[in-house]
């Protein structure tokens, strides 16, 4: 015999994956929502360590040829998620006049990530009028998109379609002479007599001065570069285990949910396993019960059919001495029919006898009346008994008709 799978082990396994489906779904749409986003975080700090490089040197904000800012993506300003733009701040700005604010830098998503819909942006403002009091806020234009990514807030952020700014490294030759480098005339260092020259030349020592200060230029911009990708990789390195870890925790969430769900389905499966065992008894009991009555009207139905018979018994006993008692009266009926016969033949014949000899004596006569009158009486007396006869026969017909023996 084939065993398959029961009704309530499908309906569980359907279940849970309805459960996992409905937790697991959006959370792993919203991991993979956040990983993309995470590209946003590294570039931004690289901005702003470049920019601030930048004012610490210049005193002044620069766009990003000024600072050597690099996009990510294929150095056209694009990456595959993001399109990428210095903003308004398109040239050099002196901090003082910064009185409003200025956005440097910013990034639009070319593609929805879950919630945040695509062409929403991501902008940092330089604020303030000293290069003490610079500040960086980071603003983002919706508040699904503010989900994705912390330390952004809703603010002021660039609006309508990405213009990529084309990334540009930073010129070595376009480098200002510091304003405290030290520059003389050789005219004027001239050798005094007697005086020992161990001073070298002006003009080379200036050059040397404006070479070593190239030199230093390029290799903060080297440390620079090194350091925003370092910061970029151990961004990715964290966001990848902020993945692992909200994927663990989902994961553990959803053997939890699996884990409870099946108890809740074993609990559903014994409850009804009690419910149908307890039917089953009912519905014995219910039997039993049935059946005990179906016992009760058999026995009612042999009463019934006992007290038929006796009442037949009994009916044809009445009818017995009903009978007997007919015959009875049809023989006392015989007798005085015979009685008053004989009685009134031999009153007409002692009236005949009589008359002939005493006619005139009336004392005779009385008597005779009287024996006249003492028939008569005696006939009304069979007349009414016979009657009441019949009538007592009547009553026992009728009697028949209501109660018909079976």
């Amino acid at each position: 015999m084939k065993k398959g799978f029961t009704l309530i082990e499908l309906m569980v396994v359907i279940v849970i994956m309805g459960v996992l489906a409905a937790i697991g779904v959006p959370k792993l749409f919203g991991l993979v929502a956040k990983a993309k986003a995470s590209e946003i975080q590294p570039a931004a700090g690289s901005y702003i360590h470049l920019q601030e490089a930048h004012v610490t040197h210049k005193n002044t904000l620069g766009n990003w040829n000024d600072i050597g800012y690099k996009a990510p993506g294929d150095g056209n300003g694009e990456s595959k998620n993001f399109c990428y733009s210095q903003g308004t701040l398109t040239t050099s700005m002196d901090i003082a006049s910064n009185e409003e604010g200025v956005i440097g830098w910013g990034a639009t998503n070319k593609n929805p990530l879950k919630d945040c819909l695509a062409n929403s942006w991501w902008s940092i403002t330089a604020n303030g009028t000293a290069k003490e009091s610079i500040t960086y806020k980071q603003y983002v234009s919706t508040t699904e998109c503010r989900n994705l990514l912390a330390n952004w807030e809703s603010g002021t952020t660039l609006e309508g379609d990405c213009q990529s700014t084309n990334v540009a490294s930073r010129d070595p030759e376009n480098t200002e002479k510091p304003e405290n480098a030290e520059t003389k005339d050789p005219e004027s260092d001239t050798k005094q007599p007697g005086a020992e020259t161990n001073v070298s030349n002006p003009t080379e020592t200036a050059q040397l001065s404006k070479e070593e200060l190239e030199k230093q230029t390029k290799t903060l911009l080297q440390l620079l570069q090194e350091a925003d990708k370092a910061n970029l990789n151990a961004t990715k390195l964290t966001a990848k285990a902020q993945l692992a870890l909200s994927a663990a925790k989902s994961a553990d969430e959803f053997a939890k949910v699996a884990e409870e769900l099946a108890e809740k389905l074993q609990e559903a499966a014994d409850k009804a396993k009690q419910e149908a065992d307890e039917a089953k008894i009912f519905k014995l009991a219910m039997q039993a019960r049935a059946e005990k009555e179906q016992v009760k009207a058999n026995i009612q139905e042999g009463i019934a059919e006992e007290a038929r018979d006796a009442a037949v018994k009994a009916q044809a006993e009445a009818d017995k001495k009903v009978a007997e008692a007919k015959a009875a009266a049809e023989a006392a009926e015989a007798a005085r029919q015979l009685a008053y016969n004989a009685l009134k033949a031999a009153n007409a014949q002692a009236r005949e006898d009589v008359k002939g000899n005493i006619q005139d004596n009336g004392f005779i006569g009385g008597i005779i009346k009287t024996a006249d009158d003492a028939l008569k009486s005696e006939h009304e007396v069979g007349t009414t008994t016979k009657k009441d006869n019949d009538d007592d026969d009547d009553e026992d017909e009728e009697d028949e008709e209501r109660f018909p023996m079976p």
